[in-house]
């Protein structure tokens, strides 16, 4: 049991406050005379009482005015929660951590025995996975391959290098950004704990398959297989995917901060996942470096070249932005993310970083400075002229003109040079991958036209035929008529003339007519162009529960190209026809809507069971039980707040109603009974007052 206790707050600014406390009361809030003193606003005199236990902590709100929440949900209660904790007060968050006293294991520690092998020292989380081997390490901590033996599945432990969570601000925030950013290309994190050293670790997604700077060097080796896998526009497509990845983290104001090959894992089956969020913040947010993880075996000037950085300066020296090499952390946003997407995108297209130096320093003056290694060194290398091989696809040789400016943008030295969001980004890259100019290449007329016949091969051959054939006849007739003048009166000369003219006019009727074909034909492909567009909206939308803008989407596309994908998504708009079923074998007997969560209805069944019902996903979640009452009439009243619940039971008789439990009040977060009324009228209906 513990007996000491480590409190570390998390300040709406960005810093860190630490405090240790023993078993016992302390109160937080602005008060000189707390135990806990906060400075930042929001906070009143006295705010939050806590009762540190052995086991469990009692947090109570003191009446203040911005609240206090325990473990994410307001309380308006003394309310008791197991350790850690997380209370938020105001608009802070105070961990609340045992300091616990672990005896030293047998084995000893990787990084005390240089004679034990990588998977000599295993530990274990308590009561959660066993884990088998190690999978890699880095500053911050070790993963290993493990098992939930709850699940029966494989999992990825990360384990922390920092025996406390006061010491290792990093791991905590890298677990509570992947918490927050559920995305299909971002690594999801399944629980957090402690290792049997009391190290802190997570469990998240194992992932089998290879990181994109593994595929990079392989590539740049001359692997044939490889090569034969992973075309130019396949690699674009990982890039895409990360790019996916970083708007959704962008529209939550998370950055990234550490964007770069090795931390892009592509799985076995094609799925790519950014990986490796320990150096992430809220846009605006300073970062929390006070306990820097250590770095791997040394560069000339005390690092590798792939090694993260913390600090003064934050990221990998050669993919991060010039506003991080100097150091200014107040300056990052999404477009310090984006230069580093750029300099991914540079790697893919010429199997090389972009930036070099034989020293760390010289590398971030090279950042500084925006001295980026030219394409054209990487489009003549050897490297690639040995991986030219008979039925194998690399990136183009050379590096395509439109990709190119695209990185170069992304990459440009001053920030409003760059793109202004990913969104941005991703809509030059799909615009060269459809055969369309790049914004950031600025193409003239010409280079357009030439795109526009490429993607219209098959129109743009019959127009020269024509114009070959119109050439051709006007020679013919020319020369007609030139014998005719020499052979013939003049009369015969104006008659003749005057047919040839005829024909000539018809002749260009009908390749008037073939044009009019023509410009019909791409009229009808820009329509189907803009109907595909809109249901490539609709879909998108439908990822991300805009159903508003699904159906603007769809109602954009003519009837005549409504296809089966439009279709599809029609049906996936259209929820009317979603059922939900009673959970067990018990019927419902009543339900009620929730007055905070759309689409959420809370439902009582005859065997006692109170449950949430989601009309959206059919999904059921049980919420307390109390007695069954089989075959009576059930009456439910909800808080507006969502907080409390109300249940009465009757029967209706041929006299009237006959009262068959009294009105109860429940709390619907845990089932506690708050109230029960000694009323035995039966009641028609029940409501709560707004206040």
């Amino acid at each position: 049991m513990a007996s000491h206790f480590t409190l570390v707050l998390y300040a709406p600014d960005g810093s860190v406050q630490t405090w240790t406390q023993e078993l016992g009361t302390i109160t937080v809030g602005t008060d000189p005379q707390c135990e806990v003193v906060l400075a930042y606003e929001g906070i009143s005199a006295r705010h939050t009482r806590l009762v540190l236990g052995a086991k469990t902590v009692t947090v109570e709100d003191l009446g203040s005015e911005t609240g206090t929440q325990l473990d994410g949900e307001p309380i308006t209660q003394p309310s008791e929660a197991g350790y850690p904790a997380c209370i938020q007060i105001g608009e802070g968050v105070l961990a609340v951590d045992p300091v616990l006293t672990l005896e030293k294991p047998d084995q000893p520690h990787p990084s005390t025995d240089s004679k034990s092998g990588p998977n000599s020292w295993l530990p274990e989380v308590s009561g959660t996975f066993t884990l088998d081997r190690e999978l890699g390490q880095g500053g911050m901590g070790r993963i290993y391959e493990g098992e939930d033996p709850q699940l029966k599945r494989r999992v990825a432990v990360k384990v922390s290098r920092q025996a406390h969570s006061a010491r290792d601000a990093h791991f905590f925030r890298e677990a509570e950004v992947l918490a927050h950013l559920s995305h299909p290309n971002i690594v999801p994190v399944y629980s957090l704990g402690r290792d049997a050293l009391g190290h802190p670790a997570y469990s998240m997604k194992l992932v089998k398959g290879r990181t994109l700077q593994s595929i990079l060097n392989g590539l740049r080796s001359g692997d044939a297989e490889l090569a034969h896998t992973f075309s130019q526009g396949q690699l674009l497509g990982v890039f895409l995917n990360v790019c996916h990845a970083m708007a959704f983290a962008h529209s939550k104001n998370f950055l990234h901060r550490d964007l770069k090959p090795e931390n892009v894992m592509v799985g076995e089956f094609g799925e790519v996942l950014v990986m490796d969020w320990g150096l992430a913040a809220l846009v605006g947010e300073a970062a929390v470096d006070s306990h820097p993880a250590p770095h791997p075996e040394p560069f000339p000037g005390g690092h590798t070249l792939d090694t993260t950085l913390e600090g003064e300066v934050i990221g990998t020296p050669q993919y991060m932005s010039p506003e991080q090499a100097h150091g200014r952390r107040s300056a990052l946003d999404q477009r310090s993310d984006i230069y580093s997407l750029g300099a991914l995108l540079y790697s893919i297209l010429t199997l090389h970083p972009p930036i070099e130096g034989k020293s760390l320093d010289q590398i971030l003056r090279h950042v500084k400075d925006g001295q980026l290694i030219p394409f054209s060194r990487w489009e003549s290398a050897p490297e690639r002229n040995q991986l030219e091989a008979p039925g194998t696809r690399l990136p183009a040789k050379p590096v395509p003109e439109a990709l190119k400016a695209v990185t170069l943008k992304a990459m440009a030295l001053a920030k409003e040079g760059r793109y202004q969001n990913v969104a941005e980004m991703e809509t030059d890259i799909n615009a060269y991958l459809q055969g369309f100019a790049t914004g950031a290449e600025n193409a003239s007329f010409l280079r357009q036209a030439l795109l526009l016949m490429r993607r219209h091969r098959a129109e743009s051959a019959l127009l020269g035929v024509l114009l070959l054939a119109v050439g051709g006849f006007t020679l013919k007739v020319a020369a007609s008529e030139k014998a005719a003048r020499a052979s013939a009166r003049v009369a015969q000369q104006q008659g003749q003339l005057a047919r040839q003219n005829a024909r000539i006019a018809e002749e260009n009727a009908s390749v008037a007519r073939a044009n009019e074909k023509i410009a019909v034909e791409e009229k009808e492909e820009a329509r189907r162009s803009v109907a595909k567009a809109q249901i490539a909206l609709a879909d998108s939308a439908a990822r991300d529960l805009d159903g508003e803008s699904m159906q603007r989407a769809l109602e954009a596309v003519p009837q005549d190209l409504r296809d089966h994908s439009w279709k599809y998504l029609e049906r996936k708009l259209d929820t009317s026809d979603l059922s939900v079923l009673p959970k067990g074998k018990a019927a419902f007997a009543a339900i009620v809507a929730h007055p905070k969560k759309a689409g959420v209805f809370i439902t009582a069944q005859e065997d006692g069971w109170l449950r949430t019902a989601n009309a959206s996903t059919g999904k059921i979640e049980d919420l307390f039980k109390v007695d069954p009452a089989p075959g009576k009439e059930w009456i439910l009243a909800v808080s507006s707040d969502g907080q409390t619940l109300g249940i009465t039971l009757r029967t209706t008789t041929s006299t009237g109603f006959v009262c068959e439990r009294p009105p109860q009040i429940y709390r619907l977060i845990d089932g506690a009974k708050l109230l029960e009324m000694p009323s035995q009228l039966a009641v028609q209906s029940m409501n709560f007052s707004p206040d």
